[in-house]
């Protein structure tokens, strides 16, 4: 089962949290049967509804596999300075084969690039950590371009399992904090945060785009519709929808768009274009390049074949700069695969492969591979090269302003509580990894997060409330 996008992160990166199924004659609800959007983060236990950090997900089906498309007190907070015997730097060393996609990095191989690598590699900062109260679960976590950490969590024990979201000075003072019922994970911004939020309407649910300030101050909503499509949040560009999408009565046809939500900071979200895509086939994913240019990625089995996967370029004003155009040919999904579709430096995306066990609940390990690049408005996916290829399982960010990369550890269940983050020049030299040791043993971690100044977080979590684990951690702007 493909299951394609809600991340980088928070990339994570990738969502909603729960979304309940209501009776809903002549119309969809707003949440997939399978995966649900956003880049990554928060699941709902028990419910079969996910949440992804930048990932969309909506039903269909594929040659071989099926995509599915588709009040109490805060934390306390605490620093620690110094460089850590659990979060230390990895020296460079030599780096590995650096392939030949300008897009992805076209450097030589091997060697250690002392040029590339100058003001990329990782520093040393005072960690921040949190106790997350044991009536949570901790769920993931990000920071705005201005350095405030957002946290969220899972509350199930209350009436309609709410998120909440807590709201952090990047020295750990507590700002603020918002419940949140449904919705998916906040997605960073350069000033501060949005999210969506589903509001049941009568028997039917309405999806809307909420701003929080970088004090946590909730800052209006807008772009109210209905339907399943999934979304892609950049800092640059703004909320990206991709998919069906309602803007009439509950009852009234979706149409197929993209769109682009204005977040500017200066009031309530609100709808800048939509645009009509080529393809009528079920939206997979979507992304937004270094330069604002959008990438759309559907099902093309009705132009291409069975198992064709298609896609198609946008403009920062919604103009089609391509037509539809095969992006991979026979894809094999496995029981729940997606796409996330994340910038490379120099303009283009990657597009990564993510694949989950769909019963695995709350505590799940998501593995990943790095299949292809697309420079902006080409119409071929060329094989990543091989030092992205290679790191496996990984998330992957733009740090530095834009001018390195960081593969950050993936969720995993019941394993070595350490994950790590290696950031590597444009060409792929290793520029250095930072290593996260969130306790002693084995735990449950979820993705590592990047905000937008490149604070990294670390999320430990539990399968139930009350169980032990260890604090959630960040290293302010430590890739900034």
């Amino acid at each position: 089962m493909l299951a394609v996008w809600r991340a980088d992160h928070r990339g994570d990166a990738s969502p909603p949290v729960l979304l309940r199924r209501e009776s809903q004659p002549h119309r969809r609800l707003a949440g997939c049967p399978c995966l649900v959007a956003g880049t990554a983060r928060l699941h709902a236990p028990n419910t079969g509804l996910r949440v992804l950090q930048r990932v969309y997900v909506i039903a269909a089906l594929l040659a071989v596999g099926s995509l599915c498309a588709c009040g109490s007190s805060s934390p306390q907070a605490s620093g620690s300075t110094g460089p850590p015997a659990d979060a230390g730097v990895t020296d460079a060393g030599s780096g590995t084969d650096a392939g030949s996609g300008t897009d992805a990095g076209s450097g030589t191989d091997g060697g250690v690039g002392a040029n590339e690598c100058t003001g990329l590699a990782p520093g040393t900062v005072a960690i921040q950590s949190v106790a997350v109260p044991n009536t949570f679960l901790p769920a993931g976590g990000t920071a705005d371009g201005n350095g405030t950490v957002v946290l969220e969590a899972l509350w199930p024990s209350s009436p309609r399992a709410a998120t909440r979201v807590f709201f952090y000075s990047a020295d750990g003072g507590v700002l603020a904090s918002d419940d949140v019922s449904g919705a998916r994970p906040l997605e960073a911004l350069t000033d501060g945060f949005a999210g969506q939020v589903p509001v049941p309407v009568s028997s039917y649910t309405q999806l809307q785009v909420q701003r929080w300030s970088s004090r946590g101050e909730n800052l209006g909503h807008g772009a109210v519709h209905f339907g399943p499509a999934g979304y892609v949040a950049d800092r640059r560009a703004g909320w990206v929808y991709a998919g069906l999408i309602g803007d009439g009565p509950p009852t009234a046809p979706d149409r197929q768009l993209v769109r682009l939500v204005d977040l500017s900071a200066a009031g309530a979200p609100r709808v800048a274009w939509s645009s009509q895509p080529a393809s009528s086939g079920t939206v997979f994913g979507v992304g937004v390049d270094q330069g604002g240019a959008i990438l759309v990625v559907t099902s093309g089995a009705s132009k291409f074949g069975e198992g064709a996967i298609s896609a198609q370029w946008f403009d920062t004003g919604g103009a089609a700069l391509t037509d539809e155009f095969l992006l991979i040919r026979s894809f094999q999904a496995g029981p729940s695969t997606w796409f996330e579709i994340r910038p490379a430096i120099g303009g283009g995306v990657v597009v990564t492969r993510v694949d989950s066990d769909p019963h695995a609940g709350f505590l799940e390990t998501w593995t990943s591979e790095h299949l292809c690049v697309v420079n902006a408005g080409a119409t071929e996916c060329r094989d990543a090269p091989d030092w992205l290829r290679s790191r496996r399982d990984t998330s992957l960010f733009l740090v530095r302003q834009g001018r390195a990369y960081a593969l950050a550890s993936r969720r995993r269940a019941n394993t070595d509580c350490a994950q790590t983050v290696d950031v590597l020049a444009a060409s792929g030299t290793s520029c250095g990894t930072l290593e996260l040791r969130a306790a002693a043993g084995k735990c449950s971690l979820r993705d590592v997060g990047i905000g937008v100044d490149g604070t990294v977080v670390q999320i430990a979590t539990a399968d139930s409330p009350g169980t032990d684990r260890p604090p959630s951690r960040w290293w302010p702007a430590v890739l900034h």
